[in-house]
């Protein structure tokens, strides 16, 4: 298994998914979701674009691999990719800095969680568990996170998927301040360091999601 993630995984079951690619077309090509513009918006910040990017597809992943029905899937999908809209608020010399954020600059940057839900609620076109996902995908199941502190079930599930998925592609992608880690390496800091932000039963499917098809 080590082998295996040490050649990054996440590619390859992405590539090999079929359904997966099916579904982020759907949501890539949906009129109604207002993509185009949305990812107009997010393409400013060039890694709030691929970071939203990849965030739908481990979601997307995920629900094909839970065997969720088709509109789970969906929904599950476009709220990974939504999930930082809320940035789009935030300044771009924030997004952009290469250095360590100042203590009021990490404030500015976590408004973005409540940005998001604004906007997608204000657009009107997005169900509730999608809404929940740009507003709690930085909710920690031990109640450390933000916005609202919320704890364990408080948290919206679609939200908790996404909140393994947000943190998965950080860690396993490289900026300016900080070198990625391996799908392994960064599986292990999740499970070893960090299991106390997520719900243990979901992050458990997330790693056995993250190994070869069968």
């Amino acid at each position: 298994m080590k082998n295996y993630f040490e050649v990054d995984a996440s590619p390859k079951i992405l590539k090999e998914s079929k359904r997966v690619a099916e579904v982020m077309d759907e949501c890539l090509s949906d009129a109604d979701a207002n993509f185009h513009y949305i990812f107009s918006i997010t393409a400013k910040n060039y890694f709030t674009y691929t970071h939203s990017v990849n965030v739908g597809l481990y979601c997307l992943a995920y629900g094909v691999k839970a065997k969720m029905g088709d509109n789970d899937i969906r929904d599950l999908g476009l709220g990974g990719m939504l999930a930082d809209i809320g940035k789009s608020k935030i300044d771009l010399n924030i997004l952009n800095k290469k250095t360590n954020l100042t203590a009021e600059e990490i404030v500015q940057v976590r408004c973005h969680s409540a940005y998001g839900q604004e906007i997608l609620e204000d657009m009107g076109c997005f169900p509730t568990r999608i809404i929940q996902m740009a507003g709690q995908h930085h909710e920690n199941y031990d109640g450390s996170g933000y916005p609202n502190g919320l704890v364990g079930e408080e948290i919206a599930p679609f939200a908790r998927i996404c909140k393994l998925a947000d943190v998965y592609d950080a860690l396993t992608t490289h900026r300016s301040y900080k070198k990625a880690l391996t799908p392994f390496d960064a599986l292990n800091v999740m499970r070893k360091e960090m299991k106390n932000e997520f719900d243990l039963k979901i992050m458990g499917n997330f790693i056995q999601f993250m190994g070869p098809e069968d």
